[in-house]
C-alpha cells in the first residue's frame, strides 16, 4: 500500500503525536473504498427491488433535477481530477497508481448515482435509504482528508493546490446532496407523507413535523391528518395476524394429535374445537363475533363481547407501551452491578442477595394480582351485561319503575368489583414497596458489608457519591418494574380471554354451494341442519328445487321450521348432512326488520350507488311515499338506533326496501308483511313481490302466514316439524285435499266472505293502492312529537279518494326528485327534527382544571393532603439520606480518633437504614391511602353516572347511541386502582417539586 501511494500507509506515531491525524495514505484508500464498497454492494440488489416492485413512472420536478445537476457536477469534477492525474508533472519518476485510481472509481460511482435516483422514478419513495447513507459514510469518511489537506495548505500554500480545491469542491457538493436527501419530493396531498418520506425524515420523524405545528395552532381535526398507510389499516394488519394464527392453529392440531396418539384415543371428538376456518376480514374481533358459531356464542354474554373489543384489546395494546422495559431493565440492572462491583468489590453480592431474595415474594405477589384481574374481568362482564339489557329495555324499565332494583342489581355486582380492585390495589401498594424499598436495602447491605468486612474499608466521598448515582440508575428499572408486571399480567389475562374467543368455532358454511352455472337457483339435497350439535336436527332432509325466476312460497305452523329453513340457507346454522346449491348472488329480509343509524335512504341505498328512477319506484312499490311526507326532512330524516322513530311497520318496510334496491339475484322474504296491516301487506306483495312486483323475474323465497296470498305464488312448499309435508302448485295442494287443504278450509271458516274474496287474484283497481300507507299501525312512544301532526295527517289521508291520493304521491314523487337534486348541488338546511342523533361532543386543547377539581372533590380533600404529605415525608428522607450520606463519607479525612470508632461507625450505618426504611413507609402509606381515595372516588362518581343515566328522560336514549353510554360504564371512572396508581405519581411530582 505504501508504493500505492508514494507514502506511508499506516503510522502509529501520528495518532501520538499533539496533532493526532490519520496518514494520507490510509485517508486516500480505506476511508475512500468504504462508502464506495457500500455502494457498489447494495446497488444490484437496489435495482432489482425496484424493477420487480416497480410502479408508474413519475413526472420530472425540480426536486429530481437538482440532485442530478449536483451528481453531474460531481462527475464533471472527477473527471478534471483524472486530466489532472494524468497530465500533471509531480517530480517523481511516476504518479502515484492512487491519484488516477480513485477519479476512476469516483466517475463509474456517479455514473451509478445517476441510474440509481433515475431509478427511484418508478417508485413512491422518491429518495432510497441506501444513497442516504451511503452520503453519510461519504461525508464522514472524507472529514479526515479535509482536515488534512487545510493542515497542509496552511503549512504550504502552494501544496498540491489543484488537487485540494477539487476535493474541496466535491466536498461541498456532496454534503448539498446529503442535506437534499433529507428532504422528500412533492407528494399528493391526500397521502401520507410517511410513505414519501426520506431515510433521514422517516427515522427522525420529521415528516410529523407540520402536523405538530398544526396542532399547536389550533386542534386537530380528521380533516387535518392523513389517512394512514396502507400497510398499517386494518385489513392488511388483519390479515398478517391470521397468516400467523393459521400457522400456530396447524402447530396446535398437530401438537394434539400427537398426545392424543399417545393417549390412543379418538381424535375426532375433541379436535372439533381446533378445526378453526380462518377467513380474511377487516377486524378480527368484530369478524368473530360476526361468524361465532350457535354453540360458541351462547358462552359469551354481551357484555363480555364488549369487554374483550374494548378492554382486553386495549390492555394489549398497553402492554406493548411497557415491552421495550423488560429487555432495557435487565440490561440497566446488569450494568449497575457490574460498575458498583469495580468499585466496591465483592460487598455487592450481598445486596444482590438482597434482589434474588426479593423475586420469589414478588413472583407470589404476581401471581395473586393476576387471579384477582381475572376474577375483576368477570365482574365486569356481568356488570355490562346487565347494564346493556337495561339500556335495551329502558322503556319498560321506566313503564314499570324498576329502575331502583335494576340500579341494586348494577350496584352490587360493582361492590364486588371494588372490593377485588381494593384487594388488586393493595397487593399492587406492597410490590411497589418492596420494589422500591430494593435498591434502598441493597445500597444499606452493600455499604455495611462493605465497612465492616474490612477495617481498610473506608468510605470515601468518591466511592459513596459513584455508588449512590449507580443505586440511582439502578432504582429506574426496580421502580419500572411495578408498572410492567402490572401491565404484563393484565395482558396476559385478556390474552387468554382474547385466544379463547378467537379459537371459538366459526360457522360452518361448507354445506352451502355457490355455483355459477347451474339449472336451479337453489337446490336442497338431503339436506340435514341443526341449531345445536348435540340437540336433534331442526331441518331434516329436505329436497328442494326452485327454478331461476320461480315465487315460492314456504308456510306452515307457528315452529314448523319456515325460519329456520332460511337460516340454514344463510349457513348459519350446523350441517347434519347434505348440503344447499345456490346460484348467484342473495338479499334477506329478515323477520325481525334490521334497522341502522342513518338517514332513511341511507338505509334503503346501503352503500348502493344512487339511481334516482329505481330508487323512486322502490319508495312507491314500499309504499314509502306518505311516510316521507309526514318525517321531518323526508328520505333525509335520521332514524334513531334500532329504528326508535319508526313504528314496526314502518321498519319492516324500509328493510324490504333495502333489500328490493339491490340487484340480487334470489330474494330471501322471511315472512316480511306480518307487521303491516292487511290492505298495506296487499299492495307491497302486488307492487314487490308478486308476479307483476318490482321482483318479477327474480327468484323469490317467501315465507309467509297469509293464505290469501298464496294463488299468485309458483310453488307452495308446506313445512312440518323441519320436514317438507306437501309441495306444489296451489291448485294442486287443493286438490290433494292434504295437510295444506285442510289449513286452507280451517281459514275459510273463520275468515267468511271477505276472505274468499282476497283469494281471487282481481286486479280490481290496484293502481289505487299507490298511495296507500300504513295508516293504522300503531304510532310508537318515542316519537310522540310527531303524534298529533301524523295523526291528522292519517285522518286526511283516509278521507281523501285514491285520485287525490295518487297526485299526492306524484306531487311528493317530484318534490323528492328536487330535493335530491339540491341535495348534490349544496347542503340542504336541516329541517327541525330531521337530525336525531346528537354528535358526541369532545373537548379539545387541554384537560379544563374544573374536571381535575371534580376529580379531586370526589377524591376528598384530606385524603389528597394526607397523601401529599407523606410523599413530602418520602421526599424528606430520601434528601435526608444523602445529606447523611454526605456527612458519613467525610470521616474519611480523620482516619484516627473517634470518627472511626464502631459506635460511630454502627451509628452513621443505622441511621441511613432507618431513613431508606421511612422512605419505603411513607411511600407504602401514601400509595394504600392513594387506593383507598380513589376506590371511594370511583364509587362515587360510579353511582352519580348510574343514576344520572336511569333517572334521564326518554329523549335521551333516543338521541344517544346505547354503546355510547356502555363505553362510559366500561371505561369510565372503574379502575380505582390504575387511577390510585396514576394519582400518587402525579401527587408524588407535586410534593417533589415543591420540595
Amino acid at each position: 500500500m505504501d508504493k500505492f501511494c508514494n507514502s506511508t500507509f499506516w503510522d502509529l506515531s501520528l495518532l501520538e503525536s499533539p496533532e493526532a491525524d490519520l496518514p494520507l495514505c490510509f485517508e486516500q484508500t480505506v476511508l475512500v473504498w468504504i462508502p464506495l464498497g457500500f455502494l457498489w454492494l447494495l446497488a444490484p440488489w437496489q435495482l432489482y427491488s425496484v424493477y420487480r416492485s416497480r410502479t408508474k413512472r413519475s413526472s420530472i420536478t425540480k426536486f429530481y433535477l437538482a440532485k442530478q445537476v449536483f451528481v453531474v457536477f460531481l462527475l464533471i469534477l472527477a473527471a478534471i481530477d483524472l486530466s489532472l492525474a494524468l497530465t500533471e508533472d509531480t517530480g517523481q519518476a511516476t504518479v502515484p497508481p492512487v491519484r488516477y485510481t480513485n477519479p476512476i472509481l469516483y466517475l463509474c460511482t456517479w455514473l451509478l448515482v445517476l441510474a440509481v435516483q433515475h431509478s427511484r422514478q418508478w417508485c413512491v419513495r422518491k429518495n432510497s435509504w441506501f444513497l442516504s447513507l451511503f452520503w453519510i459514510l461519504s461525508v464522514l469518511c472524507g472529514v479526515f482528508q479535509f482536515q488534512t489537506l487545510i493542515r497542509a495548505l496552511l503549512k504550504d500554500s502552494k501544496s498540491n493546490m489543484a488537487y485540494s480545491y477539487l476535493f474541496f469542491v466535491s466536498y461541498g457538493f456532496q454534503i448539498v446532496l446529503l442535506i437534499l436527501t433529507a428532504f422528500s419530493g412533492p407528494s399528493d396531498s391526500t397521502q401520507t407523507p410517511s410513505v414519501t418520506a426520506s431515510f433521514l425524515s422517516s427515522i427522525t420523524f420529521s415528516w410529523y413535523d407540520r402536523t405538530v405545528l398544526k396542532g399547536y395552532k389550533h386542534p386537530l381535526t380528521l380533516e387535518d391528518v392523513w389517512d394512514i398507510d396502507e400497510g398499517f389499516k386494518t385489513r392488511s394488519v388483519t390479515s398478517k395476524f391470521e397468516a400467523a394464527m393459521t400457522k400456530d392453529l396447524q402447530k396446535a392440531r398437530q401438537a394434539f394429535q400427537r398426545r392424543l396418539q399417545k393417549s390412543q384415543r379418538k381424535p375426532e371428538a375433541t379436535l372439533h374445537g381446533l378445526n378453526k376456518k380462518q377467513s380474511q376480514s377487516q377486524d378480527v374481533l368484530v369478524l368473530e363475533a360476526l361468524t361465532l358459531s350457535n354453540l360458541a356464542r351462547k358462552q359469551y354474554t354481551i357484555g363480555e363481547t364488549v369487554n374483550l373489543m374494548s378492554v382486553d384489546s386495549q390492555k394489549l395494546m398497553d402492554a406493548t407501551n411497557y415491552m421495550q422495559l423488560v429487555w432495557s431493565s435487565v440490561i440497566q440492572i446488569t450494568l449497575s452491578i457490574f460498575f458498583l462491583w469495580r468499585e466496591l468489590g465483592p460487598s455487592i453480592l450481598a445486596g444482590v442477595g438482597v434482589m434474588v431474595l426479593l423475586i420469589p415474594v414478588n413472583g407470589v405477589l404476581a401471581t395473586k394480582i393476576r387471579n384477582i384481574q381475572v376474577q375483576n374481568m368477570k365482574n365486569k362482564d356481568k356488570r355490562l351485561k346487565i347494564m346493556n339489557e337495561i339500556l335495551s329495555g329502558i322503556k319498560i324499565l321506566k313503564y314499570f319503575a324498576w329502575e331502583p332494583s335494576f340500579q341494586e342489581q348494577v350496584q352490587g355486582i360493582r361492590k364486588k368489583e371494588l372490593k377485588n380492585l381494593l384487594r388488586f390495589g393493595q397487593l399492587q401498594s406492597l410490590l411497589i414497596f418492596i420494589l422500591q424499598i430494593t435498591p434502598i436495602l441493597v445500597s444499606v447491605v452493600t455499604f455495611s458489608v462493605y465497612v465492616l468486612v474490612d477495617s481498610a474499608n473506608v468510605l470515601n466521598a468518591e466511592k459513596a457519591f459513584t455508588s449512590i448515582t449507580l443505586f440511582n440508575i439502578l432504582r429506574f428499572p426496580l421502580s419500572m418494574l411495578p408498572m410492567v408486571t402490572s401491565s404484563i399480567l393484565q395482558a396476559s389475562v385478556s390474552v387468554d380471554r382474547l385466544e379463547r374467543y378467537l379459537g371459538g368455532d366459526d360457522l360452518d358454511t361448507s354445506a352451502i354451494r355457490r355455483v355459477s352455472n347451474f339449472d336451479k337457483a337453489v337446490k336442497f339435497s338431503e339436506a340435514s341442519f341443526t341449531w345445536d350439535p348435540d340437540l336433534e336436527a331442526t331441518i331434516q332432509d329436505v329436497n328442494l328445487d326452485i327454478k331461476p325466476g320461480q315465487l315460492v312460497a314456504v308456510v306452515g305452523t307457528v315452529g314448523s321450521g319456515k325460519s329456520s329453513l332460511v337460516s340454514a340457507m344463510l349457513g348459519e346454522m350446523e350441517n347434519v348432512h347434505g348440503h344447499i346449491t345456490i346460484q348467484g348472488s342473495t338479499a334477506y329480509v329478515p323477520q325481525q326488520s334490521w334497522i341502522q343509524n342513518g338517514t332513511i335512504k341511507d338505509n334503503i341505498l346501503f352503500g348502493s350507488e344512487y339511481n334516482e328512477k329505481k330508487y323512486q319506484q322502490v319508495l312507491k312499490a314500499c309504499a314509502l311515499l306518505p311516510d316521507l311526507e309526514i318525517l321531518p326532512g323526508g328520505d333525509m330524516a335520521e332514524i334513531g338506533e334500532k329504528g326508535i322513530n319508526l313504528s314496526g311497520g314502518q321498519k319492516q318496510r324500509v328493510s324490504l326496501a333495502r333489500a328490493a334496491y339491490q340487484d340480487a339475484d334470489i330474494y330471501i322474504l322471511d315472512d316480511p308483511l306480518s307487521a303491516v296491516d292487511a290492505h298495506v301487506g296487499k299492495h307491497i306483495f302486488n307492487k314487490v313481490v308478486g308476479p307483476n312486483g318490482l321482483l318479477a323475474g327474480k327468484t323469490r323465497i317467501f315465507v309467509t302466514h297469509g293464505i290469501h296470498f298464496l294463488p299468485q305464488v309458483d310453488e307452495i312448499v308446506v313445512l312440518g316439524k323441519g320436514t317438507i309435508l306437501e309441495k306444489g302448485s296451489y291448485r294442486d295442494l287443493l286438490d290433494k285435499k292434504g295437510v295444506f287443504a285442510r289449513n286452507w278450509k280451517t281459514f275459510m271458516k273463520h275468515s267468511g266472505p271477505e276472505g274468499e274474496a282476497t283469494v281471487n287474484n282481481d286486479s280490481e283497481a290496484e293502481d289505487d293502492d299507490d298511495g296507500l300507507i300504513p295508516t293504522m299501525e300503531e304510532i310508537p312512544e318515542d316519537a310522540a312529537s310527531l303524534a298529533m301532526r301524523r295523526e291528522n295527517s292519517l285522518r286526511r289521508t283516509l278521507s281523501r279518494s285514491s285520485r287525490s291520493s295518487s297526485r299526492r304521491g306524484k306531487s311528493l314523487k317530484n318534490s323528492l326528485k328536487i330535493k335530491n337534486v339540491n341535495v348534490l348541488k349544496e347542503k340542504e338546511k336541516e329541517v327541525e327534527g330531521q337530525k336525531l342523533i346528537k354528535k358526541e361532543f369532545v373537548e379539545t386543547g387541554k384537560v379544563k382544571f374544573s374536571i381535575y377539581l371534580k376529580y379531586l372533590q370526589a377524591v376528598g380533600w384530606w385524603s389528597i393532603l394526607f397523601i401529599i404529605l407523606f410523599y413530602g415525608l418520602n421526599n424528606v428522607a430520601f434528601i435526608g439520606s444523602n445529606l447523611w450520606l454526605s456527612a458519613w463519607t467525610s470521616d474519611s479525612d480523620n482516619l484516627n480518633g473517634t470518627n472511626n470508632s464502631s459506635s460511630h461507625r454502627d451509628m452513621r450505618i443505622g441511621v441511613f437504614g432507618a431513613l431508606g426504611l421511612a422512605q419505603g413507609i411513607c411511600l407504602l402509606i401514601s400509595t394504600l391511602w392513594s387506593i383507598y381515595a380513589c376506590r371511594n372516588a370511583s364509587k362515587a362518581l360510579h353511582g352519580q353516572l348510574l343514576t344520572n343515566i336511569l333517572r334521564a328522560p326518554m329523549r335521551f336514549f333516543d338521541t344517544t347511541p346505547t354503546g355510547r353510554i356502555v363505553n362510559r360504564f366500561s371505561g369510565v371512572a372503574c379502575n380505582s386502582a390504575g387511577a390510585g396508581w396514576k394519582l400518587g405519581r402525579l401527587l408524588f411530582r407535586l410534593a417533589a417539586g415543591y420540595l
